[in-house]
């Protein structure tokens, strides 16, 4: 693992951005949401949800995709429950952040303990931007995606669904929004996710769910790019390199986990 992790190192030092233009933003809720939030469903889709389906919870196929708290209450980004009393994110909800609620399914649950991938940056570069959150109680929700930790799941141009919440509200692409891309050498711990229907994730997605043509869930979804005020593209976190890492996690909190 640590020559593995030397060799990507090296490539990420050897091939990071020269243009001072383009940005790597993460899609953590930063921004104060717009007033728009205030509109539980639009009337009509206006250009902020254009290419997504507003998710109503007594219809809601992805319930297990949520959202989290910090201890002052306020909206931080998306998450996704993957079994009883276990939640998945990404990391960088939980750097820097208290998080004190998972909320799915309209009820608030404790979050009792954080965990961020111990390889989460080298240096200042996110290169694993995965967590685990571990919550108090099992939750209302008793059905949990299948997740692929199988990178032939995903080929070349194959639609993609995300579900998350920004702005605060439930939304999941449209068929057709978003397409898998493909591995960058520059960021090899990412694939990347795109749109030819000017589509794009925004604050708050981030930790939301991404999956692939037949259900599976395959990635979470992490950050975007832009170069001089657009989206370039987008970047989802890949299940298959963490199937042992989750592993582990379970084994280790096997005591505060419920079967």
């Amino acid at each position: 693992m640590a020559g593995r992790l030397s060799i990507v190192l090296s490539l990420i030092l050897a091939t990071s951005f020269s243009c001072k233009d383009v940005t790597v933003n993460s899609a953590k809720q930063e921004l104060p949401p717009p007033s728009i939030v205030d509109i539980v469903i639009p009337a009509q889709e206006p250009e902020l949800y254009k290419g997504f389906n507003i998710v109503r919870e007594e219809e809601d196929p992805y319930r297990c995709v949520g959202k989290v708290y910090d201890n002052n209450e306020e909206f931080i980004g998306s998450a996704i429950q993957i079994d009883k009393n276990l939640v998945i994110t990404a990391a960088h909800c939980i750097e820097d952040t208290n998080l004190k609620y998972f909320e799915v399914g309209g009820k608030k649950y404790n979050v009792i303990k954080s965990i961020m991938h111990e390889k989460y940056k080298i240096g200042n570069r996110v290169v694993n931007d995965i967590g685990i959150l571990i919550l108090s109680e099992p939750t209302c929700i008793t059905e949990f995606p299948e997740i692929s930790y199988s990178p032939k799941d995903l080929t070349r141009f194959e639609n993609l669904t995300t579900v998350g919440f920004s702005r605060e509200i439930k939304k999941s692409s449209k068929q057709g929004s978003f397409y898998y891309y493909g591995v960058l050498i520059e960021d090899p711990f990412v694939f990347k996710f795109n749109s030819t229907q000017d589509v794009h994730i925004w604050f708050g997605d981030s930790g939301g769910a991404i999956f692939e043509e037949n259900g599976k869930l395959v990635g979470i979804i992490s950050s975007m790019s832009i170069v001089d005020y657009s989206i370039i593209d987008m970047s989802g976190v890949p299940f298959y390199y963490y199937e042992d890492w989750i592993k582990n996690i379970k084994k280790n909190n096997k005591d505060i986990l419920f079967d």
